[in-house]
């Protein structure tokens, strides 16, 4: 299998204790962000389905998975992964008394199969992006 590039960028965050020192890290670089629309021609292109299927089945499958997420469903693609809903809590010493007010931070988690991960650990090199290079944006770490 042949290995492909995937680029980072080095750049400072703030560490320690009050975020005092800084140090340099490495993140990766995304080349762009795919919309819905640049998904519907990449499926397009890639499984000679027409247009107005590949929408309805996209847009079918994400109320899908909304839909059955707030259901309490866990969602498990084989080869790919899982996707469900979590969330913290505070903790209490007895488990009476809990209330909604003590769910915080909900969200949902991927978790990559591991067929998955071990294909991206196996395909992938990583190499910096330099001065000059297409663009020195450093990603935004919410993205890392």
């Amino acid at each position: 299998m042949k290995k492909k590039e995937f680029r980072f960028k080095v750049g400072p965050k703030k560490v320690g204790f009050g975020n005092q020192r800084t140090a340099y890290v490495a993140r990766p670089y995304y080349a762009s962000k795919i919309d819905k629309h640049s998904l519907y021609e990449s499926i397009m292109d890639s499984s000679g389905i027409k247009k107005d299927k590949v929408v309805g089945v996209v847009d079918a499958l994400i109320t899908q998975f909304e839909q059955l997420m707030m259901n309490g469903h866990t969602i498990h693609l084989e080869d790919f992964g899982s996707f469900k809903i979590s969330f913290d809590s505070a903790s209490k010493e007895t488990p009476d008394g809990f209330t909604d007010k003590d769910i915080k931070n909900p969200r949902i988690i991927f978790i990559p199969d591991i067929r998955l991960r071990k294909k991206i650990k196996e395909s992938l090199f990583f190499t910096e992006m330099k001065d000059g290079d297409a663009s020195n944006d450093m990603p935004d770490e919410d993205e890392g």
